[in-house]
């Protein structure tokens, strides 16, 4: 009967060292378990490729991916995003051939799609990596994080922090760019509300003077 990972506690591999029970004795696992998993990314090469590869996974196992992660650096150029986001029909159909990369027609058009939009979140905020870092997993998902006593892995997600954790991080990003009213995160939502009625009383004005003048006529 196969085991739920997911309900276990840290396991003792054979070298002695306590792992994630997620983490099978796999050393391709093990290699990305103890230098990658819950390792913040600053690089943006970095980010991107996790970004690619993380869609490759969509319906597979981790393993999978990592087994094939050298040959989709060479087939995707090291996942090098300027040279991806020029990627022609030709050769998107040569990648669909390559059999040391996972052929399926919608996660190759996502590779390429997604460097093109990653360019140009580069274009608009700077370093992808650091904004993602500082602006989004040290706010709001490695600070609420660290107030939980998690014991078992149901509540991890394969990014590392719970999944309550996640989720509300992300609506609280959803309501800041939206300018919704909380009551618990400061968000530009006052100020539109302010900025509405000096706008409104403004325009009331403008509107009466511009009659009493039309009046005079």
């Amino acid at each position: 009967m196969a085991v739920d990972r997911r309900k276990l506690k840290a396991q003792r591999h054979a070298d002695g060292k306590l792992r994630c029970a997620w983490c099978p004795a796999d050393p391709l696992y093990v290699a990305y378990h103890d230098t990658e998993w819950g390792v913040p990314v600053r690089a943006d090469s970095a980010l991107f490729e996790m970004l690619c590869l993380e869609g490759a996974q969509a319906g597979l196992s981790w393993i999978t991916v990592l087994r094939k992660r050298e040959t989709y650096r060479r087939a995707f150029d090291d996942f090098d995003a300027e040279k991806m986001s020029r990627y022609t029909a030709v050769k998107r159909r040569r990648l669909l051939q390559d059999p040391g990369i996972i052929r399926n027609r919608l996660k190759v058009d996502a590779f390429i799609a997604n460097a093109r939009a990653y360019l140009e979140v580069c274009d608009l905020f700077g370093q992808a990596a650091a904004q993602h870092h500082d602006g989004l997993v040290r706010r709001f998902i490695e600070g609420p994080a660290t107030k939980l006593n998690e014991q078992g892995l149901e509540g991890i997600t394969a990014s590392g922090p719970p999944l309550p954790v996640l989720l509300r991080s992300l609506e609280v990003l959803r309501d800041l760019r939206l300018a919704a009213n909380r009551s618990d995160t400061a968000t530009r939502h006052d100020d539109l509300a302010k900025l509405r009625r000096v706008v409104k009383t403004d325009s009331g004005v403008a509107f009466a003077d511009a009659a009493a003048e039309s009046g005079k006529d």
